[in-house]
């Protein structure tokens, strides 16, 4: 097995986990604007 098809499903699973943590950090600071403006 090469060292590219080794690789590629990890550099989808980094990516992806890059992508998630963006999405995070997007997300979670309205969600707690959300909870203050109805409290």
């Amino acid at each position: 097995m090469s060292m590219t098809a080794l690789l590629e499903p990890l550099m989808i699973v980094v990516m992806g986990g890059v992508v998630l943590l963006i999405v995070m950090a997007v997300l979670l600071p309205i969600i707690e604007i959300n909870q203050l403006v109805q409290a």
